[in-house]
């Protein structure tokens, strides 16, 4: 991995927190009224289910997860009031300072050539070790063939990588 590469990972991985700041002005403007399927931020829907209600996108419910964004706004499903910003804020930390932690880290190795060289430096010896590894175990196999105390082997073999770990 070059500096560079790992430069374009950190810009990547910047989270985006305008949908946070979004529920969060939703959350200012609403604070303590009914949660209502007409009065909630647009582009989300309104999920009640194990106690809980959420607010929504599509793509986060279509996703199963893997995009989109879910805020927990009240444990109970009925009677559900929106929180205060401060609560939403402590309901989803992912999405507010969590998000926030990890961008400023982010930021602050974008800033740090030294450990930028170096990361990118452990990385790479990181990966030809493992793509040795890998091919050390490949020839160890195709050499053991039919041994019967192959299996014995393998479990030691096996127990080595745990440590790694």
């Amino acid at each position: 991995m070059t500096t560079s590469e790992l430069k374009t990972l950190l810009r990547e991985g910047m989270e985006d927190t305008t949908m946070a700041q979004r529920v969060r002005a939703w959350a200012t403007q609403r604070e303590g009224q009914a949660i209502a399927k007409n009065r909630i931020p647009e582009g989300f829907w309104v999920r009640r289910e194990h106690g809980m209600t959420h607010l929504e996108t599509p793509n986060y419910t279509s996703s199963r997860g893997a995009r989109g964004y879910s805020f927990l706004v009240a444990y109970k499903e009925t009677g559900a009031l929106v929180p205060s910003p401060e609560k939403l804020e402590r309901l989803n930390t992912c999405y507010f300072s969590g998000a926030n932690k990890r961008n400023a880290l982010r930021a602050d190795l974008l800033n740090d050539p030294v450990e930028q060289r170096q990361i990118a430096m452990l990385f790479t010896s990181a990966r030809n070790h493992f793509l040795a590894f890998q091919k050390a175990k490949k020839e160890l196999k195709a050499a053991l063939g039919k041994w019967s105390e192959t299996h014995e082997m393998w479990k030691l073999f096996d127990e080595c990588q745990k440590e790694e770990d």
